[in-house]
């Protein structure tokens, strides 16, 4: 279904709130209103109507109907975000390389946040099979945070690794990926992938040493897609 405005006549004046209508009107028909039958079924585009996107530091794009913003760390020894269970008093903290503040310019804006990492636990006193994935050893809890509030949806959980080698010590390892969407409102934003190391029980395994100490993420990236209306 086609857009549909009115002229302005010679000596009216314009308001604001006119221009924001008809501007709205034209964005609403852009981005949602266009059918099938809107379009020329013969030859009419030419390279002027080809908008190139807009490649900006750091890591961040514009296109004609979307903003995106886009983290990535690759994999490495030297790369990692470590967290200590002794350092963190059982609260979230950044993962270093999986957030992004960004700018919108209207309220409501949709947003989807993708994000993937490589998380483990490491130092640990368990040493028995029976204990993987064992509910009473969940060493840290990850979350999404947009504007400072945790959406629970995204809760992702990694556990106390078993032994120090070998199979058994491989399986705490977790490729975690979480995915939201949502709405944020106009200004400045920030999201934030937040983990939480927590208090370490001690006894699973045979010697007094806590169940598990440190936490690991390695390999991880983010993308933020701001839906421009």
């Amino acid at each position: 279904m086609g857009v549909s405005l009115s002229t302005f006549s010679d000596g009216t004046a314009i308001s604001a709130s006119d221009l924001r209508a008809r501007v709205g009107t034209i964005e609403d028909f852009v981005n949602e209103g266009i059918v099938q039958g809107d379009y020329d079924s013969t030859a009419w585009t030419d390279t002027n109507h080809f908008y190139g996107p807009d490649f900006l530091y750091p890591n961040r794009m514009r296109f004609i109907s979307s903003d995106i913003s886009w983290r990535r760390t690759p994999g490495g020894h030297r790369n990692r975000s470590f967290h200590h269970h002794y350092s963190h008093a059982g609260a979230y903290v950044p993962v270093t390389g999986l957030g992004a503040t960004f700018r919108v310019d209207a309220d409501s804006t949709p947003l989807i946040v993708t994000a993937s990492f490589y998380a483990w636990e490491i130092g640990g006193d368990l040493n028995a099979a029976a204990d993987i994935e064992n509910a009473s050893y969940e060493a840290a809890n990850f979350q999404l945070f947009v504007n400072g509030t945790a959406e629970t949806e995204t809760h992702r959980a990694i556990f106390a690794s078993v032994g120090t080698a070998g199979l058994y010590y491989l399986v705490g390892r977790k490729q975690l990926a979480m995915v939201w969407a949502g709405t944020v409102n106009k200004g400045v934003n920030h999201v934030q992938v937040k983990v939480k190391v927590n208090t370490p029980s001690t006894g699973g395994g045979a010697g007094s040493d806590p169940d598990w100490k440190h936490v690991y993420v390695e390999a991880r990236s983010i993308n933020v897609e701001a839906l421009l209306r």
